[in-house]
């Protein structure tokens, strides 16, 4: 089902009521056959950035998108998140992990106890914020990953490989320069914000001009 309706009653002059749809087309899940995961309650785990050797709660950016997923997911889905106290001995097990790799089955064990019935687990695979093959010329993109563990069975419930996010303009004059300092970090920071978005969009289902 959509995450809110956007139903509107309007009258005539006679005072017969009409019922207006929203302009905006709903945009179902990619998950769940369109249904999204509704209210499951989900661990959301702070993403790793492989390329600056950042593993899961350790990358800045990571943290920053994976919190800018559940603001979204507060505003406009109907999320359940286990209490973040309750989580701090799962993260604690993530961040001191001797091995490679995070297995289904480890993520099961993982999150037991929590009463979750998913695993958010997400990576950042590249981040830029110049246009290639210039100088100063701002085209930010980020390239992630994520992938939904069901946290019953330790299997892989989705997988979105190379999800490319990026802050687009309406015209070449509209395309800012880079900035250093203060600035440069507001563009960063809008970037993952907006990546943080586009999962919940995909997970949730939306209507566009949400977020």
């Amino acid at each position: 089902m959509p995450i809110r309706s956007r139903v509107v009653l309007a009258s005539t002059f006679s005072s017969i009521p009409l019922i207006l749809s929203s302009c905006h087309h709903y945009e179902p899940a990619m998950f769940n056959r369109g249904e999204g995961i509704e209210s499951e309650p989900v661990l959301v785990i702070p993403f790793s950035e492989p390329q600056k050797k950042r593993w899961y709660t350790e990358s800045e950016r990571g943290a920053l998108a994976a919190e800018a997923f559940r603001t979204w997911a507060y505003k406009f889905a109907e999320p359940e998140f286990p209490d973040p106290e309750a989580t701090t001995a799962a993260l604690n097990v993530v961040r001191n992990w001797d091995r490679p790799k995070i297995t289904g089955k480890d993520w099961q064990k993982i999150a037991v106890g929590l009463g979750v019935k998913y695993i958010l687990v997400a990576e950042i695979q590249s981040f830029t914020l110049e246009k290639p093959r210039t100088i100063g010329i701002l085209e930010p993109q980020v390239t992630a990953s994520y992938r939904l563990v069901n946290a019953e069975t330790g299997n892989l419930a989705m997988d979105r490989p190379d999800l490319v996010v990026r802050m687009s303009h309406t015209s070449e004059k509209d395309i800012p320069q880079l900035e250093i300092g203060s600035e440069k970090e507001d563009i960063e920071r809008k970037l993952l914000v907006r990546l943080g978005e586009r999962i919940g969009q995909e997970l949730y289902g939306y209507y566009p001009g949400d977020g």
